[in-house]
């Protein structure tokens, strides 16, 4: 028994435990559903939610609108970066093209050192310390091809590759070395400038920068021209006329560097704008720079480009002189002076690009960042006026609405329950039946919902009111049969307690007996009328009655009142007031335990 007991225990206690858990998650469970399910939410958190959503979706558009133009503005911001080095690269690529049309004359001439270099040597180290300023400026932002030529161009003007450059007069090389040394700086900076506007949709700077790519070609093709014809005036073999193994491959050079120049002027022309056409027409158009053109044409369409062997023409700088009108001594330092006017005229327009190219991106520069302020500006404007007509309506929605929930929640749990109480307890029910309404004044449907409410509740009052009319009406019944039955056991109480008083008879007087314990019961049934109908008993007792006179009294009111013992202690008493309620109480009680329990059994 003891282990069928203790195996029954356990069990119970693991199903409690296993009850316990299962509830556990089930409420952790309706928790998360309720938090989970949209429908659970309050209307404030579902306005909320909504409002929220908008704002989020309404900021990530204009963060994105921001974000493109600030992508812009940086990328405008590099490609004015960019056109700042391109400005530097302009200005170190004369310097080159001076540097070695100034030293082709002395090189060819056999000369290792010339003090009126050092000028040009100055303006080159110059220049290319404002290259690299320019190009640390740049920073490491910018695409792959463009970082990798800014390396090649700061390796290019490197002071080990100047030194070398301005080292020519020493390395015995030839003019033709020498341009070629010289121009790998040069081209590659070109190159570089001609990547300015990568990835810039902006159609006047991408113009600018073909056209500056051309005018630098084209100005670093007569530079050369400059260079050969100043090295081959200062040769003596060329002066005289006498062939020589360099002139036909120089005088090749030279045709092709014209023919080259031609072409990139046609470019420029085509890129160009007018204004940029116009200014360098003007700046071509010079005394010195029609005095090199004269000279460069003379040359190219007098002296014979090939075969090396060929006889040139007998003293060209005499037949020069003759024709052009050039001295003779001074041909040389003519030629160079002249066409660097040339170049300068051209160095003149290309500066004046350089500079449109980097103003221009500065201006675009300056407009993308403006556009992110203003489309910062106008997002933040857009978002606090959305926020402002949502919270207003949120507004117009939830306050009517918790104005409903607060007075549906006042008529349920209050006004209704204390009407209907009032009704219960009034004698006129048809008095104040007029119900408050609730305070939403609107015509909405949250408007519509406190009309049908008020509806509701003057249903229910009136509903009450014809439920109290009703009680009333059936209490009055009972009141007026309770009275009318009373009179009439009164009535017969006396005759048969004047039946008894003249009677000798004892079956007859045992009768009697009877009949007066019925009326009494009659009494008790009548007067629990009274009490249904919520009246007081007509039987008032002022004084204290003993608790067994009021034991005999409800006994006595009973049907089997002979199995009633009574046992009771003497010396205790009811009050008066009560004695009446005491009774009644009684005599059910001992009737229900007389009714509903074996016959033979008696009670004390």
């Amino acid at each position: 028994m003891g282990n069928h007991g203790g195996a029954a225990s356990s069990a119970v206690a693991r199903a409690d435990a296993r009850g316990n858990r299962d509830g556990q998650s089930a409420g952790a469970s309706s928790a998360t559903s309720r938090l989970v399910t949209l429908s659970n939410w309050t209307v404030s958190q579902r306005l909320f939610a909504v409002i929220a959503l908008a704002l989020l979706m309404g900021l990530i558009f204009g963060g994105l609108r921001v974000a493109d133009a600030e992508g812009s503005a940086a990328q405008f911001g590099q490609v004015a970066q960019l056109a700042n080095l391109g400005v530097r690269d302009t200005a170190l690529i004369q310097a080159l093209e001076n540097e070695r049309d100034a030293t082709a004359g002395p090189l060819t001439a056999g000369r290792t050192s010339d003090s009126a270099l050092n000028q040009w040597f100055a303006a080159t180290n110059a220049a290319a310390a404002g290259v690299r300023a320019a190009a640390a400026a740049v920073g490491g932002t910018v695409p792959a091809n463009i970082a990798g030529d800014i390396s090649t161009v700061l390796a290019d003007i490197s002071p080990a590759s100047i030194n070398g450059l301005h080292d020519t007069l020493t390395s015995g090389e030839d003019t033709s070395a020498e341009i070629s040394n010289f121009g790998r700086p040069i081209g590659d900076m070109i190159t570089l400038n001609d990547l300015i506007s990568q990835g810039v949709s902006d159609a006047s700077l991408a113009n600018d920068v073909r056209a500056l790519n051309f005018l630098s070609l084209a100005k670093e093709q007569a530079s050369q021209q400059r260079a050969l014809l100043f090295s081959l005036f200062n040769d003596p073999y060329f002066i005289s006329g006498e062939p020589s193994p360099t002139d036909s491959g120089m005088l090749s050079a030279l045709s092709i560097a014209n023919t080259e120049e031609r072409i990139d002027e046609a470019a420029f022309e085509t890129t160009a704008t007018s204004a940029e056409q116009a200014l360098l027409a003007a700046t071509l158009s010079s005394p010195g720079a029609g005095e090199a053109q004269e000279i460069e044409d003379f040359v190219n369409g007098n002296m014979p480009s090939a075969p090396a062997t060929a006889p040139l023409v007998p003293n060209p700088l005499a037949v020069i002189n003759d024709d052009l009108g050039f001295s003779l001594t001074a041909a040389p330092s003519a030629w160079f002076s002249a066409m660097t006017g040339q170049l300068d005229a051209m160095r003149g327009v290309e500066q004046t690009i350089a500079a449109n190219i980097a103003a221009r991106a500065q201006a675009l520069q300056k407009g993308a960042q403006g556009a992110a302020v203003v489309n910062g500006i106008i997002t933040a404007v857009a978002l606090l006026l959305v926020l402002g007509a949502a919270l207003i309506v949120a507004r117009s929605l939830v306050l009517p609405l918790r104005k409903l929930r607060a007075g549906a929640l006042h008529i349920a749990e209050a006004e209704l329950p204390e009407r209907v109480k009032h009704l219960s307890e009034t004698s006129d029910p048809v008095m104040n039946l007029a119900v408050a309404p609730i305070d939403v004044l609107t015509s909405d449907e949250i408007g519509q919902v406190a009309r049908a409410f008020d509806q509701v509740h003057a249903e229910a009052v009136r509903l009450a009111s014809n439920e109290a009319m009703l009680r009333t009406s059936f209490n009055a019944v009972f009141v007026n049969l309770s009275r009318r039955s009373q009179s009439l056991i009164e009535r017969l109480a006396r005759m048969i307690e004047g039946l008894e008083q003249n009677e000798d008879d004892p079956g007859r007087l045992s009768s009697l007996f009877s009949m007066d314990h019925l009326v009494t019961r009659m009494r008790r049934n009548s007067e629990n009328l009274l009490l249904l109908a919520g009246h007081e008993g007509a039987r008032k007792w002022s004084e204290p009655v003993a608790i067994a006179d009021v034991a005999r009294a409800a006994t006595a009111e009973i049907e089997q009142y002979s199995r009633v013992v009574l046992n009771i202690q003497p010396g205790v008493a009811v009050i008066g007031q009560a004695v009446s309620d005491v009774v009644h109480l009684l005599a059910e009680l001992i009737e229900n335990a007389t009714l509903f329990s074996p016959k033979d059994t008696r009670f004390r």
